[in-house]
């Protein structure tokens, strides 16, 4: 049989190239040399990450620990019919921490970006991982091109991708929770491969227990008060009058929520290390079959990409 590609303007096959899944793709580059020459190319890896696809994979990636502190975990996981979370995978976690803990900050278009840190520093190691394609990079480190001030008491870091600049971006902002001094932010463009200091006003610094999630176009908070959890929603993202009370959970053993499923169940972590949805209506529970360290856990939205596909480091197994 023939591997020879139709005769497709490059346009055309590269659009419909772009909407195949990731893993289609990685099968592809074995089919011959122009196709693994087009799939690995910077211009096709770009247009994929930008480019909808044609089924859309609704993927969360679920990170803990086990109870003993001895490994970390992550898991695959799908959300079927928008009714419970299905876990596809589970993988021991690849990365170990030099400084102590390695913890998620977000995902975005196929990355995901790990923060290795001890908590009492903002001296870290920032990662961005292809979970998908194995590959990873480790971002250079932001202390030694621009000082931060001596005092602070807390460090928050963000991850995303701007599609208008085709770019990632990674976000570090440092907080003095006893002074007024105006937080100090650092952004690192993937792109140009380099941080720079900018002027920005920032949000308050939230409390530990306070829990913040976002899903497409949604935003979600959690927040913890007289023995019970309370969940709001933003309405209309970026006005702050739409936010709206939705239920209370008033579970003595919750640890904390981690996020909304489409069906409107949330999914809790229980003091015990399980990850339960529960009905906010009727505060049915159902347990997941996850269990781990509780306060170790972190989920976050994931889109499979192509992108490190042509650069980085080989994950080891």
């Amino acid at each position: 049989m023939s591997m020879e590609s139709p005769n497709f303007p490059i346009d055309v096959t590269f659009d419909i190239l772009s909407r195949l899944p990731t893993k289609t793709l990685i099968q592809f580059r074995l089919a011959s040399k122009p196709w693994l020459s087009l799939i690995q190319s910077p211009h096709f890896i770009r247009l994929k990450s930008i480019a909808k696809p044609i089924t859309e994979d609704n993927f969360v990636l679920v990170y803990y620990e086990s109870a003993d502190y001895t490994k970390q975990y992550y898991s695959i996981c799908s959300v079927r019919e928008g009714k419970t979370l299905i876990e596809h995978k589970k993988f021991e976690f690849p990365f170990k921490s030099l400084y102590g803990y390695v913890r998620i900050v977000g995902s975005s278009n196929g990355l995901v970006c790990l923060f290795d840190t001890n908590f009492f520093s903002y001296i870290g190691t920032l990662i961005l991982w292809n979970v998908i394609v194995g590959k990873f990079i480790v971002l250079p480190d932001s202390h030694a091109t621009h000082r931060f001030s001596d005092t602070f008491s807390h460090m928050v870091v963000g991850f995303g991708f701007v599609l208008g600049k085709n770019d990632f971006k990674v976000v570090q902002i440092l907080y003095d929770c006893y002074s007024d001094d105006i937080p100090e932010v650092l952004v690192y463009s993937m792109e140009a491969d380099l941080w720079r200091k900018v002027d920005a006003v920032v949000p308050g610094f939230m409390p530990n227990r306070w829990s913040i999630s976002a899903s497409g176009d949604s935003l979600s908070l959690f927040f913890h008060i007289n023995n019970r959890w309370e969940a709001w929603s933003m309405k209309e993202y970026g006005v702050a009058e739409s936010w709206m009370k939705e239920f209370t959970i008033a579970e003595t053993q919750i640890s904390m929520p981690l996020n909304f499923m489409d069906n409107g169940d949330v999914l809790l972590v229980m003091e015990s290390g399980k990850l339960v949805s529960c009905d906010p209506e009727n505060q049915q529970m159902k347990d997941l079959g996850i269990c781990g360290l509780p306060t170790s856990f972190c989920m976050v939205s994931y889109t499979s990409g192509l992108i490190l596909l042509d650069r980085g480091d080989k994950v080891l197994k």
